[in-house]
């Protein structure tokens, strides 16, 4: 039987594959930042410095926990008070890396449900627009792209996305304690 490459342990059905051999669930969560990166290229020596970093860091990417997540859009830590926005390329407008920001970082969030008239066809485009400071107290925005082509607002995909980007923005003004503008613009 495999055993983890860090902690030694049986592996059985739940395992994560490296360049030299297995992860058990627990110990591949640290190694990949909470799942958000993948190890099937990285060796054994590369995971243990990775581990051994990761359990000494407060970075909060490190040490973000999941409370609860929204699909695969955005994850939120009640404990540390940070929101992981995964920045798939397939849900925003830009390619790069997951970003984490404290709970009071939220400026304002705004969900925007664009319609579009097609001959007769009722259409829409929806995306969640989340303002945010940074370190240097600028206003930054992020979205989330649930639909960036116009669909059919009778359909069943449609009414599964704005669910979830209502989820969304419900859970935002939630974390950030505070009665942010909720606009739907048109």
């Amino acid at each position: 039987m495999r055993k983890c490459l860090i902690c030694g342990r049986k592996l059985r059905i739940i395992k994560f594959k490296t360049l030299d051999g297995f992860l058990c669930k627990n110990c591949y969560q640290i190694i990949s930042f909470n799942y958000t990166r993948t190890v099937t290229e990285v060796s054994q020596e590369e995971i243990i410095e990775i581990f051994e970093k990761n359990q000494k860091s407060t970075d909060p990417k490190i040490n973000f926990e999941i409370s609860k997540k929204i699909g695969s859009y955005i994850f939120f830590d009640d404990k540390n008070k940070y929101i992981c926005l995964t920045n798939n390329p397939k849900f925003t407008n830009l390619a790069s890396k997951t970003e984490y920001y404290p709970y009071d970082a939220i400026k304002d969030v705004k969900l925007q449900n664009k319609e579009l008239i097609i001959k007769d066809q009722d259409l829409h485009t929806l995306t969640v627009d989340i303002f945010l400071k940074d370190n240097d107290q600028n206003i930054i925005k992020r979205n989330i792209v649930f639909l960036s082509s116009p669909i059919d607002g009778n359909s069943n995909i449609y009414h599964t996305l704005l669910k979830f980007a209502k989820q969304i923005v419900s859970q935002l003004q939630k974390v950030a304690n505070m009665d942010l503008a909720t606009s739907i613009e048109n």
